[in-house]
């Protein structure tokens, strides 16, 4: 039974979960209609245990393109709940423009409240509007603080079956210099973690996935040959597909060594963040000047 305090979220899914999430997380709806197509089932279905512990989630699946047959779909979704115009908030961030549209026409219909998050510039900005004379006034727009963690992001895109890889060769130059990088990034940034792997994909190893309020970075780590080896840069473009990691999460390239012509423009075509770090570690930490150089290039892609 709906409570006359209680509030529902009508979200749009679409191929990101993290613009659907953040937002539920931020408004804190009682319930939560996540709308997806049969594309955007998986995202869906990969959302809703990360939700379900705070509030009930009901998906409900809709055509991808045909305007009027998806408002209508709502349409009959509202209804058989009973829902009322007040007691929704139509999350619009997500899902194909026909269901943009469709889900807008609903709210203007119904006066009900209506979001959208803006992910660029390293910040989550969460615009809130209500309708006033029969235009729609916007309300707030706030800055997202930190609202998912690290084990949050991985699980959203399915990767629940994320691992540490023990480190067995803590002595080896690669190891020392991933190690040092942990170490830095851990005052850095809110959140690390190093040596992530995955049951389901063997081949893919991430050296460290680092956080900064609600953005993601990842990045290897190379030393010696390894670092002018272009299945370095390999390596950080296949977790960052859609389906994996999703277009959003940073890649960074970290290297004790010279970036040669040929991989700085396959680096800048694939908008990955490199840094080159010479100066030996002093007792297994970077040196001063390279902590300061790693600090402003994660701080600057990952906050600015």
């Amino acid at each position: 039974m709906q409570t006359e305090n209680s509030k529902v979220m009508i979200s749009l899914v679409g191929e990101q979960p993290v613009p659907s999430l953040l937002p539920i997380r931020h408004l804190k709806p009682d319930k939560v209609a996540l709308i997806h197509t049969h594309t955007s089932k998986r995202v869906s279905d990969n959302l809703k245990p990360s939700l379900e512990k705070n509030c009930q989630v009901i998906p409900f699946e809709v055509t991808a393109y045909d305007i009027l047959k998806v408002k209508t779909s709502l349409e009959k979704l509202v209804s058989d709940h009973k829902w009322k115009g007040d007691e929704l908030v139509f999350n619009l961030t997500g899902g194909t423009k026909p269901m943009s549209l469709a889900a807008f026409q609903l709210a203007e219909e119904m006066k009900s409240s209506v979001t959208y998050l803006q992910s660029e510039g390293g910040k989550s900005l969460l615009y809130s509007y209500i309708w006033e004379n029969q235009k729609l006034k916007l309300v707030s727009r706030e800055e997202l603080q930190s609202l998912l963690t690290i084990d949050d992001f991985l699980k959203v895109y399915g990767r629940d079956d994320y691992f540490r890889k023990p480190n067995n060769n803590q002595h080896q130059a690669g190891e020392m210099f991933e190690n040092a990088l942990f170490n830095a990034l851990t005052e850095i940034c809110d959140e690390v973690k190093q040596s992530v792997s995955f049951r389901a994909f063997p081949h893919v190893e991430l050296d460290l996935v680092f956080r900064i309020g609600n953005q993601i970075g990842i990045a290897e780590a190379k030393t010696g040959i390894e670092a002018g080896k272009k299945s370095s840069i390999d390596q950080l473009n296949s977790p960052t597909h859609r389906e994996f990691l999703g277009i959003y999460t940073k890649k960074f390239l970290f290297l004790q060594g010279k970036i040669s012509p040929n991989n700085q423009k396959l680096i800048d075509a694939y908008r990955i963040n490199a840094l080159e770090i010479n100066e030996p570690l002093v007792n297994g930490k970077l040196s001063a000047i390279d902590f300061d150089m790693l600090r402003e290039k994660v701080t600057k892609v990952l906050k600015s």
